[in-house]
């Protein structure tokens, strides 16, 4: 049958079994992308904001922290020195101090209400009549070392006045009341140099709270500037019966910078005359190596 046309067969397209996907696994790909693109989006937004999260931690110290919780935060870190032990030292022994011109007195009213309260450092051993009347302290500023008597301590000492330098003009009155001791100066600013604070035993009698922060209790009392520099350390060990203290005082003619006492290093305090040549700046760099003091021995 010449004439008779051939049937076209038309072929059928033969579909790979694996170009077929399952509803079950194109539910869990699309799953997968969304939570792939969903993490480096996350890990972009985070790289994004790390700049940013020490100025929101502060923000939520400065909402949630009490001054004293955000204080011993930030103060107490790596590096706090402890006591000495006079054994370790290298001290240089200080004759007799001199006695305060003024009687200790306390404060019963509070003069300022908006002042922070201090409490006075504790010294349990001023309860034993035995210890005033045959008792010391050992006073340890810096590399100096000095003994200090109760019986005096309870009509006050000026604590610097021994010191052999135009420093000795520094005016640091510590005294005792009752179990209690206190101390009578005055704190000034290292930048501007002018009056930050005051106190006179259980009160300020000025307190600039934009231009200082301090911490008080019954072991130490500690005062820092706003450059975060500490202005002032009184630390009292009960078990070694020492009285550390540390800071830098401005006087009109100079400024003396007591460092901490770690290992008795000959050159831990410095008396510098303000007619030296750029004596604000080596102030600054020694005034940088004052550390806070742990009540830890």
């Amino acid at each position: 049958m010449a004439g008779k046309q051939k049937r076209k067969i038309k072929k059928r397209k033969v579909i790979s079994p694996t170009a077929i996907t399952p509803p079950a696994i194109s539910k869990t790909i699309s799953k997968s992308r969304y939570y792939i693109k969903g993490f480096f989006i996350g890990f972009i937004t985070l790289l994004g904001v790390l700049g940013s999260i020490s100025e929101v931690r502060e923000w939520a110290k400065d909402i949630f922290y009490t001054k004293h919780e955000k204080y011993e935060e930030e103060s107490f870190i790596s590096g706090d020195l402890k006591g000495t032990k006079i054994s370790d030292a290298n001290f240089v022994s200080l004759p007799k101090y001199s006695m305060s011109e003024k009687p200790i007195t306390l404060s019963i009213n509070t003069i300022n209400e908006g002042y922070p309260k201090i409490n006075g450092i504790l010294i349990k051993r001023f309860n034993d009549p035995e210890f005033i009347n045959r008792g010391w302290i050992f006073s340890i500023p810096g590399n100096y070392i000095q003994t200090l008597y109760p019986k005096d301590l309870q009509k006050g000492i000026r604590l610097f006045s021994s010191i052999p330098s135009q420093c000795s003009s520094t005016n640091l009155v510590i005294g005792v009341i009752g179990d209690r001791l206190y101390v009578s100066t005055e704190f000034k600013d290292l930048a501007k140099e002018e009056t930050i604070g005051i106190i006179e035993f259980n009160h300020w009698r000025l307190f600039k709270n934009n231009l200082l922060d301090f911490y008080s209790d019954d072991t130490r009392l500690e005062v820092r500037d706003k450059q975060n520099n500490i202005v002032f350390s009184l630390v009292y060990y009960e078990e070694p019966n020492q009285l550390h203290v540390a800071g830098y005082f401005i006087n009109p003619n100079s400024i003396l910078i007591i460092k901490n006492n770690q290992a008795g290093s000959a050159e831990m305090n410095r008396c510098i005359s303000k007619s030296e040549p750029d004596w604000k700046i080596i102030a600054t760099t020694e005034i940088a190596a004052i550390k806070s003091m742990r009540l830890i021995f």
